[in-house]
């Protein structure tokens, strides 16, 4: 696998440790993630994230490749995509259109090809019909969202290359919480998918209002519910009104998309998804850099201040009302998922008529990013989730309570200690 270093990477340690950038104040340890000014290096050597071996999805199925133990398919119509996605157990069904030119490729984007994107709890894939390769980026144990691309070349042997340097010049920024993350923008976009900047945009997450998520992109699955995808501007008249472009959608399949669907289901999954991911890395990071300053005192007070944000994200507090979504096959299967208590309750099914999940806990909290965080970091997590739960300050309290309890091992170990100190 080939990977772009930055030339700073390769500072020697004892000389980044020494680089007052890189420590870590009381100052810097208060108030919300979102409104400090210090942000974690991505250098620090505790966090070492252009060096590090990673240890990730794609990072274990480029080994297979190289190894021979297993190989990617090429298809006339859209290369390695449909391979890759069985490869890395990403449901086609979890399809996500956006037409607003957004990405490292956005010369290839437009509404008639739109920039075809596909996940799970692990893996984000982003495909464009006829472009050069596809784009992958995947949350790390450790090092949060990692990014590769993949050549869509049938006469070369398909491996991947990280993209670190391109990539962070988007993804690291305060939008992803300050560490390499993923970015759901909503923007104002032209019928020639060219953003329009001026008209402003957002970063959505499950606490955003659905009429400011969505712009620039496809949705279906979503009659009567105000939001702002399916919209168009013209190119020489952005103060007339917008077109519906979603009829275009009837185009894609047959011409290198699976399926012209873009479900509401799946964009209300990738919208909480993705800024649960950042902020688990955040917290891991912050951690790191915190304990490897020795100063227990410092590192209470900034996983404390952390985990307040993060578990809160957690719980769903303050979510955004939803306007009911249709229920599609790919919301199914993926309520059907997941660990399951006595009682047939489990944190991945879906509601999708007032809130997206029935019991408000994130599903993320089964993810490798979540069990490799330090000790501190996740007991500082599940000390503000049990404060919230035990107040009953978040909905279905007991229900997450129970089903935590009986299907998250080191929460119900967690709480087992606290009743006992």
């Amino acid at each position: 696998m080939k990977r772009l270093i930055p030339a700073l990477a390769l500072m020697p340690l004892a000389a980044q440790a020494a680089n007052p950038e890189w420590t870590l104040s009381a100052a810097d340890a208060h108030g919300p993630i979102a409104t400090r000014d210090w942000l974690p290096p991505p250098d620090h050597p505790a966090i070492g994230y252009y060096t590090r071996a990673t240890d990730d999805a794609v990072a274990r199925l480029d080994q297979a490749l190289a190894d021979g133990k297993a190989r990617l398919a090429f298809d006339v119509q859209s290369g390695y995509l449909p391979a890759l996605l069985a490869a890395l157990k990403v449901p086609v069904d979890s399809q996500l259109l956006v037409f607003a030119r957004t990405s490292l490729q956005r010369q290839h984007i437009s509404p008639r090809t739109p920039r075809a994107v596909y996940f799970n709890d692990q893996v984000a894939v982003a495909f464009i019909k006829d472009a050069p390769f596809i784009e992958i980026s995947v949350q790390d144990r450790a090092q949060g969202r990692v990014f590769y691309t993949l050549d869509q070349q049938s006469d070369a042997p398909p491996r991947f290359e990280r993209r670190s340097d391109e990539c962070l010049n988007c993804h690291l920024s305060r939008l992803s919480a300050g560490v390499p993350g993923t970015l759901d923008r909503s923007v104002a976009a032209t019928i020639t998918g060219r953003v329009i900047a001026r008209l402003g945009g957002s970063t959505p997450d499950h606490r955003t209002p659905l009429k400011d998520r969505w712009g620039g992109w496809y949705v279906t699955g979503a009659a009567g519910v105000v939001h702002a995808g399916n919209k168009a501007l013209a190119d020489d008249d952005i103060q007339a009104p917008a077109t519906d472009i979603a009829p275009l959608l009837a185009n894609l399949p047959g011409a290198g998309y699976p399926s012209g669907r873009s479900d509401a289901a799946a964009h209300l999954l990738f919208d909480h998804q993705m800024q649960m991911g950042n902020l688990l890395t955040r917290i891991g990071w912050d951690a790191r850099i915190a304990l490897s300053q020795g100063d227990a005192a410092l590192a209470k007070t900034l996983l404390a201040n952390d985990a307040k944000d993060v578990a809160d994200y957690m719980l769903f507090v303050d979510e955004a009302p939803l306007t009911p979504v249709e229920m599609t096959p790919y919301a199914k299967a993926f309520s059907a998922q997941g660990p399951r208590d006595a009682k047939g309750r489990g944190l991945t099914q879906l509601d999708l008529k007032t809130r997206l999940l029935a019991y408000p806990c994130s599903y993320m909290i089964y993810s490798e990013a979540f069990d490799a965080l330090p000790r501190a970091a996740r007991d500082a997590i599940y000390g503000r989730m049990v404060e919230r739960l035990d107040a009953g300050q978040v909905r279905e309290a007991s229900a997450v309570r129970e089903i935590l309890v009986v299907t998250k091992p080191s929460f119900r170990a967690f709480v087992q200690t606290r009743r006992a100190s």
